[in-house]
């Protein structure tokens, strides 16, 4: 389905071929759960899940590629769609307002692109994965603020 040829590749023909929006973040004085919760408030709930990648604005850096909806048995979607996702906890009980500020503070303005992924098309997980491998190979690391897959 997809060529390894590069994230970039990659993360443009998924872009290309579905759904995609971009949410920037740019004031880590403001509540990053508040930005989140205006950009997806007039998006119907169907065009939730998906992957995403976390980009410095400025130089197009990743820094965070994560997904947004398990694919249950019944081929429905489980519960933590991109909004969730992006405003749950992360680790060590940090918040996501304050994650995304220290993130921000750190690397100046931020572009959460995602892209919604019909589940019977690809899996979040398998995108997720697919861009990861990617980044790894091109890269020999993950991106900054990924600590594994």
């Amino acid at each position: 389905m997809f060529e390894l040829s590069s994230f970039d590749a990659l993360w443009s023909s998924l872009k290309e071929a579905r759904f995609s929006q971009v949410l920037t973040y740019n004031d880590p004085s403001q509540r990053f759960t508040a930005a989140v919760r205006g950009h997806f408030n007039s998006l119907p709930q169907s065009s939730r899940y998906g992957v995403y990648v976390v980009t410095a604005a400025s130089s197009g850096q990743v820094l965070y590629v994560g997904k947004a909806g398990t694919v249950a048995s019944d081929g429905k979607f489980k519960a933590q769609d991109i909004p969730g996702r992006l405003t749950a906890e992360r680790a060590n009980k940090t918040s996501s307002d304050r994650w995304f500020a220290e993130v921000c503070s750190q690397e100046g303005a931020l572009k959460i692109e995602y892209v919604v992924l019909p589940n019977i098309q690809l899996a979040p997980a398998t995108a997720e994965a697919l861009l990861l491998q990617a980044f790894l190979i091109e890269h020999h690391c993950l991106p900054k603020y990924n600590k594994g897959f």
